[in-house]
């Protein structure tokens, strides 16, 4: 996949997704030290180490959340088949 369509894709994904938006918008805050508070390397970790848990957790809340649509899915998926089926006897 080219960088281009790799760019694209993943900002749509992004735009899906607000709350894994808003947590790379704090780490690019941070990074470029926008609010002018990050005086010190300690500082600037810690702010950085706590966003990408914060990162990682709403990363994680979303698999879940996918994973459990994937489930119900299945679910609603083998109850249907499970209505339709013709029983036979004999």
């Amino acid at each position: 996949m080219s960088d281009t369509k790799r760019t694209e894709t993943t900002f749509k994904w992004l735009e899906k997704h607000p709350a894994l938006m808003e947590r790379l918008a704090r780490l690019q805050e941070i990074s470029t030290n926008a609010g002018g508070d990050l005086d010190t390397l300690a500082k600037a970790e810690r702010e950085v180490i706590e966003e990408v848990d914060r990162l990682g957790a709403e990363a994680l809340k979303q698999w879940l959340g996918s994973r459990h649509e994937a489930i119900r899915a299945e679910e609603q998926s083998l109850a249907g088949s499970r209505r339709h089926s013709k029983k036979n006897f004999g």
